[in-house]
């Protein structure tokens, strides 16, 4: 069975989650309004980045022409907020597709047009920017550069928005994983726990435990792995929340065969 380690990858935490049609009626509702002001101005570019950040869970296929607009409009109109958000988008766009070229690209750009900038919107941007950029490095095997990016987005959030922390936390737990640093890592899920336990977010803090039991497997110990187990199950299963579900399953029975192969080792 795969750890969590393997079935976790790096992902843009932007806005929220939708699925299928529900996704679908948004689009087409904000579609709608964006089709509605065909003025060049910021209200549109507002319009769609509304779009794009909602796209972003789920279809981006039509999203290249929107993000291209959004830059001409906010040169023209001289829209900072317009200019970082489109290029960041862009970044997102071009690393889901695997083009590294113009992934990297659009990146520098966002970076150029957030630094320096103090607003709430280019801090928290830039944190997941760097986020995001790290899952690029994680895809090219780069783990000591995906480690690089993540801190600076944890230094970001841990100033401005504690809450982000458990996702990065955890991300930065997988990147030692991979580096085969595996105290690292689990010190990195600890935190992780902690962040999330004090944000009050149990969905966070069942996987961020998950996450830490898979460490553990790979470090051989079953105790601890277990007795984390037994404590997030109750929670796991009041979340009603079927992905977390599995992954514990798959945790939990990753945990046994993995202690019942050690055990036949031993005895040969």
């Amino acid at each position: 069975m795969p750890t969590i380690q393997k079935i976790v990858i790096v992902v843009a935490a932007i806005g929220c989650g939708f699925t299928g049609s529900g996704q679908t009626k948004i689009l087409d509702s904000i579609k709608a309004e964006i089709n509605k002001h065909p003025q060049r101005d910021t209200v549109r570019v507002r319009l769609i980045t509304d779009y794009a950040r909602a796209a972003l869970n789920g279809n981006t296929s039509q999203l290249l022409p929107y993000l291209n607009e959004v830059i001409s409009i906010s040169k023209e109109q001289q829209y900072r907020k317009g200019l970082q958000a489109a290029y960041h988008y862009k970044q997102i766009y071009y690393s889901d597709r695997d083009d590294a070229e113009n992934a990297k690209a659009y990146a520098d750009m966002a970076f150029m047009y957030l630094q320096k900038d103090t607003s709430r919107f280019a801090i928290t941007t830039l944190a997941w920017l760097h986020n995001n950029v790290a899952g690029d490095y994680a895809k090219l095997a780069d783990y000591q550069q995906a480690v690089d990016h993540l801190t600076k987005a944890a230094t970001i959030f841990e100033k401005s928005d504690p809450k982000a922390l458990p996702s990065i936390y955890g991300n930065i737990a997988i990147m030692y994983a991979h580096l085969l640093l595996p105290e690292r890592a689990m010190e990195y899920d600890r935190k992780a726990i902690a962040a999330a336990e004090k944000s009050g977010d149990s969905l966070s803090f069942a996987r961020r435990n998950i996450g830490y039991v898979s460490r553990l497997l790979d470090a051989e110990n079953f105790k601890e792995a277990s007795k984390t187990l037994d404590k997030i199950e109750p929670i796991v299963r009041r979340l009603d929340n079927n992905t977390t579900y599995i992954f514990f399953i798959r945790t939990g029975d990753s945990s046994i065969n993995k202690r019942s192969d050690i055990m036949k080792q031993s005895v040969i």
